[in-house]
């Protein structure tokens, strides 16, 4: 990464991220060597002298170093100034360099030889790509980037394939509030302002409604609710679906057999899943009354498959999309496995 000097892991023992003379040297190669673990971008960067260890950006103090890995979004990295996914390969392309957790780029200090996180600018100190060394590059360099698929992008990317955003803990689905401009569930129905798709492919990406194509999906970092405001480019309009790769969405034909005791579904079903049978609830029965029918358990060879969805995120922080399940309105709150953080896309 960079022209005379480049990113350096100056040994084991010392894990801060630097910038020291290139060298291509086979013994020193392993030291300015890094490489994405997951394709495509943002995705940990790994090197091969530290097996186990992946690049950290400390959020307290700004500065990066390798630490253990994990899947936090202070380890998910990317370039900026270009397509999500996109990778600069020569000092022409080279680019800005930043990660999930927020919206500050790597940047070399004035001393000229540490790497920490600061407020993007303009300046060549913010400016990043990866060079091949010389004779050959490394074994776990990354490869080219693939291709732009030939197919065309499924279900869910585009306004031709906008679907409804429904979630396995009610019955309602997302809707654009054209009043206040809030995302909330509500009954669904088949109007503009309930048909989302993303804008470009693939994920993270904006979302936008059939409502209002100059109105895109916003996470106010305030606050943490989610509204529909004018589109731009910052990672708090980028979104994409958690627990899986990045680049698919979850939709109603990827799910598991649940049971799901009527009493124990949000106000609005009018059925649920007892054992292999579906039933009607009882208007009276209340939380853990249970449902009229079978109470054995699940036999998915005959029982309603429920989609089972998956969380989403954006590339502002590692927070996920969340249901408040007193007043069904939508916001960004501290990921858990509750399914009013599960969400997927159905016709």
């Amino acid at each position: 990464m960079g022209e005379g000097q480049c990113a350096d892991v100056w040994k084991a023992s010392d894990t801060n991220f630097k910038m020291r003379p290139c060298n291509g040297a086979e013994v020193d190669k392993n030291h300015q060597a890094f490489y994405f673990d997951t394709w495509p971008p943002p995705a940990r960067l790994r090197t091969d002298l530290l097996p186990g260890y992946c690049l950290d950006y400390h959020t307290n103090n700004g500065n990066l170093y390798w630490s253990t890995c994990h899947d936090g979004a202070n380890q998910k990295w990317f370039f900026r100034d270009g397509a999500v996914g996109e990778v600069a390969y020569v000092p022409a392309d080279a680019r800005r360099f930043g990660s999930a957790y927020d919206e500050k780029c790597m940047d070399i200090d004035s001393n000229g030889d540490n790497l920490y996180m600061h407020d993007c600018h303009d300046g060549t100190n913010q400016q990043f790509w990866f060079d091949v060394p010389s004779p050959t590059p490394p074994p776990s360099f990354p490869p080219t980037p693939p291709a732009p698929p030939s197919t065309p992008p499924p279900l869910g990317y585009g306004p031709t394939s906008a679907m409804l955003l429904k979630s396995p803990v009610t019955s309602k689905c997302g809707d654009f509030h054209t009043g206040n401009n809030d995302l909330y569930m509500s009954n669904c129905h088949t109007g503009n302002n309930q048909q989302f798709y993303f804008e470009t492919w693939p994920p993270p990406s904006r979302i936008k409604t059939l409502q209002d194509s100059n109105k895109c999906l916003d996470y106010h970092t305030g606050n943490g609710n989610l509204y529909f405001g004018g589109c731009h480019d910052g990672n708090n309009q980028k979104f994409f679906f958690h627990d899986g790769d990045s680049a698919t969405i979850a939709t109603a034909s990827v799910g598991a057999c649940q049971c799901i005791p009527c009493g124990d579904t949000v106000a609005g079903f009018t059925s649920g899943i007892c054992g292999a049978e579906t039933v009607t609830c009882s208007a009276t029965s209340g939380k853990n009354a249970g449902c009229y029918g079978d109470t054995g358990g699940c036999d998915c060879a005959t029982s309603t498959i429920i989609p089972s969805g998956r969380r989403m995120g954006s590339l502002h922080d590692n927070k996920c999309v969340d249901i408040n399940m007193n007043s069904m309105s939508v916001v960004m709150h501290d990921c858990h496995d509750g399914n009013n953080q599960k969400f997927y896309l159905e016709y």
